[in-house]
C-alpha cells in the first residue's frame, strides 16, 4: 500500500523531536520564539488579541487582570499527518500544514493553516489544491487590512475564506478545459488559525473534529446529496439526486472540480440546467481555542466511514496519552500513520485514508 506522511512535505515534523524538559508541550520552534522566556509560563501570554479590554490599572483589580491575561494567551499548536492507499488502484489524497502563515493583513495576528483534500477521479485535482489553496488564501488575507471588532474579522476571514475555495476552484475548472480532464474533483476540509481564533471552512464530505475535554465536536456538516438541504439545492437547480448521488454518479454535493456538474458543461447544458448541481463554496464554523481544547481530527471519509466522531477523539487521546507517558511528547506522525491502519486493516475502511492531527497546547 502507498503511504504518504508529513515527513513527505518536507523537513522535520516538529512533533518528532523532544521537548525541552520544563515545558515539555512546546514544539523547537516555538521554544526559538520564546528564547529566554521558554520557561517563564507568563511568556506566551504577551500577545495580545486586539479585540480583548485592556487590563486595569487599579492595583485592586489583580483578579481581572488575571482573566484578561488567560484569555490573551496564545496556544501552541503542533501537527502530524499521514495517508495510506488502502485497497483502493491509486492514492488520491492530499494534505497541507502550514505553521506559519506569511500574511501581511488581519493586524499581523499569526495565522496557521491545516487542510486535507480528498481527490476522486484521479489525482490532478487534489495535487492542484495542495499546490496553490495557501499562496491565494494567503493573497486574500493580505487584503484585510482594517479590522472593526472580532465580528468584522469573523465575515473578512470567511469572505476570504470563500474567495479562496472559489477561485482555486475556477483555475483547476479552466485547467481542466485545457487539459481534458473529465470526472476529476476533490473535498477539502481545512482549519485556518488566526491567533487563538479558528476558522474551519469545509467543502464536501471530509470531516474536521475538535476534541474539547475529551467530548467530540464537530466542526463540519459533510455534504451529501442526500442531506435534505442540499438534495434540495439540487433540484431546485434542476438536477435530480438517484441512489443518493448526483444523477446517480457523484457522491458528494460539494467539491472542486467535477466540471461536468458545473456550469458551461455540455452535460448541463444538454439539460438547459443554469446553475450548478456541485458547488466549492464552503461552510463554515467558528470558534475561540481554550484551555479545554486538546487537539482537531482534520480526515478523508475513509476515515469517518468507519470510526465515529466519538470514538476518533478517545482514541488519539489515549495514543496522546501512552506517547507522552513513554517519551515525554506525542509523536504527531506516528499517531496518524497507526490510525489509518486500524482504519484499513483492523476496521475494514475500503477508501483512500488521510488522517492530520493538531494539538493545542
Amino acid at each position: 500500500m502507498r503511504r504518504r506522511s508529513a515527513a513527505f512535505m518536507g523537513g522535520p515534523n516538529p512533533t518528532l523531536q523532544k521537548k525541552s524538559e520544563t515545558r515539555t508541550s512546546l514544539t523547537p520552534f516555538a521554544l526559538q520564539l520564546l528564547g529566554d522566556n521558554a520557561n517563564n509560563d507568563n511568556s506566551i501570554s504577551n500577545n495580545n488579541n486586539n479585540y480583548e479590554g485592556k487590563s486595569s490599572n487599579n492595583d485592586n483589580n489583580n483578579n481581572n487582570n488575571n482573566n484578561a491575561a488567560k484569555k490573551q494567551r496564545t496556544f501552541i499548536l503542533s501537527a502530524g499527518a499521514h495517508g495510506e492507499q488502502g485497497y483502493r488502484r491509486t492514492m488520491e489524497d492530499e494534505h497541507v500544514m502550514e505553521l506559519y502563515l506569511n500574511t501581511t493583513g488581519l493586524n499581523k495576528q499569526p495565522c496557521k493553516f491545516f487542510g486535507v483534500f480528498d481527490g476522486h477521479g484521479g489525482t490532478q485535482c487534489s495535487i492542484y489544491i495542495k499546490d496553490n489553496i495557501v499562496e491565494v488564501l494567503t493573497e486574500e488575507l493580505n487584503k484585510i487590512d482594517v479590522i472593526n471588532d472580532i465580528n468584522d474579522q469573523d465575515e473578512q476571514v470567511k469572505q476570504a475564506l470563500t474567495n479562496t475555495f472559489l477561485k482555486v476552484d475556477e483555475d483547476f475548472l479552466a485547467k481542466c478545459k485545457e487539459e481534458s480532464y473529465t470526472n476529476v474533483g476533490s473535498t477539502v476540509t481545512t482549519l485556518l488559525v488566526v491567533g487563538n481564533r479558528a476558522y474551519c471552512a469545509n467543502c464536501g464530505d471530509s470531516r474536521t473534529v475538535l476534541s474539547r475535554g475529551g467530548t467530540a465536536i464537530a466542526l463540519s456538516q459533510d455534504h451529501k446529496p442526500k442531506v435534505p438541504s442540499e438534495e434540495r439545492r439540487i433540484v431546485d437547480a434542476g438536477g435530480r439526486v438517484f441512489h443518493g448521488r448526483v444523477w446517480g454518479v457523484l457522491a458528494v454535493s460539494r467539491a472542486f472540480g467535477d466540471a461536468d456538474f458545473k456550469i458551461g458543461s455540455d452535460m448541463l447544458d444538454e439539460f438547459e440546467i443554469t446553475a450548478s448541481l456541485v458547488i466549492a463554496d464552503p461552510e463554515f464554523q467558528i470558534i475561540e481555542l481554550g484551555e479545554s481544547d486538546d487537539f482537531v481530527i482534520l480526515a478523508c471519509d475513509g476515515l469517518w466511514d468507519v470510526m465515529e466522531n466519538d470514538r476518533a477523539v478517545q482514541w488519539v487521546q489515549e495514543q496522546i496519552n501512552k506517547q507522552e507517558e513513554e517519551h515525554s511528547y506525542a509523536d504527531l506522525d506516528q499517531i496518524a500513520r497507526l490510525m489509518t491502519k486500524v482504519s484499513i486493516e483492523q476496521l475494514n475502511s475500503r477508501d483512500n485514508v488521510s488522517i492530520m492531527i493538531v494539538k493545542i497546547e
